[in-house]
C-alpha cells in the first residue's frame, strides 16, 4: 500500500503488480477519498489561471467530496498557487496542504 498525505492507497500496490506483469489496469481506485470532503485553489500561469476544475473532476473519481467553498467541513485542501487566505486557514486549522502530484500519486 501507499500512504500520500494521510491517506492509504491499498490498490496502488495492486496496480503496479497487474502493470509490472503487463495486464490492464483499473483507472482508479474508486473510492479510496470517500468521507474527505476537499476545497480546491489550484492556478497556474503565476496565479492567473483557475486551473481547479479538472482537479476537482479527479477527485470526484476518486470518491471525495468537494466544497465550493473552505467551509469547517474540509479535510484536505488540494492547493497551488492560490489564494493566501485559503493557504493560512488550512494552516492555521492543520488542514493538509496537498498538491497536484499528490493526487497523480493516487491515480
Amino acid at each position: 500500500s501507499l500512504s500520500v498525505g494521510g491517506l492509504t492507497c491499498r490498490c496502488y500496490t495492486m496496480l503496479a503488480k497487474q502493470s509490472s506483469k503487463g495486464k490492464a489496469k483499473p483507472a482508479t481506485c474508486t473510492g479510496l477519498l470517500s468521507g474527505k470532503t476537499f476545497f480546491v485553489d489550484m492556478k497556474i500561469d503565476g496565479g492567473d489561471v483557475d486551473a481547479s476544475e479538472s482537479f476537482r473532476q479527479k477527485l470526484r473519481n476518486l470518491g471525495a467530496t468537494l466544497s465550493t467553498k473552505f467551509t469547517s467541513d474540509v479535510s484536505h485542501v488540494l492547493f497551488k498557487e492560490g489564494s493566501v487566505k485559503t493557504y493560512d486557514e488550512a494552516r492555521r486549522r492543520d488542514i493538509p496542504l496537498l498538491t497536484s502530484g499528490w493526487l497523480a500519486a493516487l491515480e
